[in-house]
């Protein structure tokens, strides 16, 4: 995630949580994007939206909850059965509706089609030279999934090399200089280093 989707899910946060305040946005900001910037930003906005949706407890999500809903969701893969189904019936609406078919197929399903053009060719494919695609997709699949799963894993192995980056320390150092003055909000400064 790069620092204006931090901002805008900040601000979405805000508008849906009122409780939720940020005393130094500027700070806010830094602080969630160390945290999420390895991140896919979709993904953070699609477990916000979540966690918006079925969370009761009335408290804003932390970034790390946001992160956690990621990964939990990828153990939950789906397999080759439901491949395959969800496959199948997007073919059979691939004349007309093969946007709304990419957009109902899990994000790493969507990756591994491709985009949804790909879809709409699908009904101009012959059985076998559709039953080729969809193993290939199903390849894909598996390979997306894991690359994500790999990547989620060497953020948290990572973690130690973070707290001992001289970044880190002058984070923290400039955390501990803002608390120190008035903790009025400010204006996020769009160049802020």
């Amino acid at each position: 995630m790069n620092r204006e989707d931090i901002k805008r899910l900040l601000g979405m946060i805000t508008i849906t949580y009122p409780n939720f305040k940020l005393n130094d946005p500027a700070l806010a900001v830094d602080v969630w994007h160390r945290i999420l910037e390895p991140d896919d930003a979709q993904n953070i906005f699609d477990a916000f939206s979540v966690y918006a949706r079925t969370d009761t407890s009335g408290f804003a999500p932390s970034p790390g909850k946001l992160h956690m809903m990621i990964a939990d969701r990828l153990s939950d893969e789906i397999d080759e059965g439901e491949i395959m189904t969800i496959l199948t019936m997007a073919s059979r609406n691939a004349n007309y509706g093969f946007q709304d078919e990419f957009d109902k197929m899990p994000r790493a399903l969507q990756k591994a089609v491709g985009s949804p053009t790909n879809i709409r060719n699908w009904g101009q494919m012959e059985q076998d030279q559709l039953n080729y695609t969809f193993n290939n997709i199903i390849k894909a699949y598996k390979r997306t999934v894991h690359d994500e799963k790999v990547r989620l894993a060497a953020v948290g192995t990572n973690l130690e090399k973070i707290e001992t980056s001289d970044r880190l320390k002058a984070l923290t150092d400039s955390i501990v200089q803002r608390v120190k003055r008035d903790p009025l909000p400010f204006e996020v400064e769009e160049d802020y280093e």
